[in-house]
Formats: structure tokens, C-alpha cells, sequence
């Protein structure tokens, strides 16, 4: 008679509640991750790590902190190029 090892039941059941949580969780919660993630590099300074997704960063100090957020909604993804140069020229006339 074949009995599972108590390791294999642990790992099926672990599987299963992952499968239910991922089912259950909200509609934006890819966009809630970045922007976790986006207070969490900028109130550690961590500029490195906010190059990679982000062009400006918060600063905690003089901006305050953010301890809670919801995100609300989401619009269509658009890609287009950013002028850099004009932006930069634009501030420096202001």
C-alpha cells in the first residue's frame, strides 16, 4: 500500500493555496507591485535600481512618506519617445 510522504502532501497543498491566492487577488496588482517598489528604492536612494523603471525619483525627506496607496486604475499602455533634450531645454528657459 502506497502512503505519500508527509513532504509531498505539504508541497500539493502549497500549490493549491498559491493556485487560490493568484485567482483571488486584485486587477492591478502588477501595477501596485512596481510602485511598491518604486517607494521602496526611492526612500532607500537606491538610484541604480529606480534607472531601471523610473526617470524621477521621491524623496521621503522633504516629500514625506508613503506608507499606504491603492491603485485606483489603470489606462492603456502607450509607448512613445521621450524628448529628453526639449524637456531639459524647456526647464532650463523657465
Amino acid at each position: 500500500m502506497f502512503r505519500p510522504k508527509a513532504s509531498v502532501l505539504l508541497l500539493a497543498s502549497m500549490v493549491v493555496a498559491a493556485v487560490a491566492v493568484s485567482g483571488c487577488s486584485s486587477p492591478n496588482a502588477q501595477e501596485e507591485n512596481l510602485v511598491r517598489q518604486y517607494f521602496r528604492a526611492s526612500s532607500l536612494r537606491d538610484n541604480q535600481t529606480l534607472a531601471n523603471f523610473a526617470v524621477v525619483s521621491f524623496d521621503p525627506k522633504s516629500e514625506g512618506v508613503v506608507t499606504d496607496f491603492e491603485v485606483t486604475g489603470v489606462g492603456a499602455e502607450r509607448n512613445e519617445p521621450l524628448q529628453v533634450i526639449a524637456l531639459s531645454k524647456a526647464l532650463k528657459d523657465f
